[in-house]
């Protein structure tokens, strides 16, 4: 198993946009277990971080101890795996969890989105877990658009048939018929 340390800046935490002064809801997160990051690093898409038991635990009491919301984040012993159709980053028992000034990576990171906020703020946080239901011809239509900005898209499709000893080179919208080739 490939183990993972991650460093970036958050953008939702448990759903909500992180904005000065948040308080952590310490009751959900201790009935939970869990607390659920939207993270990005430099310019790259948004990743689901999820922090499990010890790491939520940790991720909270050292919140609370910043005094002022923390931005960058560097968490160790990372899991990627998929939950719920998701490609999402895990702790596992290891995984510790670093905040601003923490540590050097989390430093420098911290430098380098002082001087990049045009970057950090590209993708918009109250936009990334609404689920919209789009089709192929409407996504590529957005992607098409010159002022459109970096987006990462999640897919479900339906594999209506299989052909054997034959390889699929398409997709097809069921609603509109357009085509993404492979």
């Amino acid at each position: 198993m490939d183990l993972h340390d991650f460093v970036g800046h958050m953008k939702l935490v448990n759903g909500k946009p992180l904005s000065e002064g948040m308080v952590l809801d310490e009751a959900e997160i201790a009935s939970t277990r869990r607390i659920l990051l939207h993270v990005q690093t430099h310019g790259g898409p948004v990743m689901k971080l999820c922090l499990w038991d010890k790491a939520a635990m940790d991720f909270c009491l050292k919140f609370k101890a910043q005094g002022n919301t923390p931005s960058v984040i560097l968490v160790t012993t990372l899991n990627p795996k998929r939950l719920g159709g998701a490609f999402t980053l895990s702790t596992l028992s290891p995984s510790r969890v670093f905040f601003d000034r923490d540590v050097q990576p989390t430093r420098e990171y911290l430098i380098w989105l002082s001087s990049n906020m045009d970057v950090a703020t590209r993708v918009n946080a109250d936009i990334v877990t609404k689920a919209e239901k789009a089709t192929i011809a409407e996504l590529f239509s957005y992607m098409k658009q010159g002022g459109a900005k970096v987006a990462w898209f999640e897919c479900t499709t339906t594999i209506d048939g299989v052909v054997p000893s034959s390889a699929w080179y398409y997709i097809a919208c069921g609603e509109c018929k357009t085509k993404a080739t492979k």
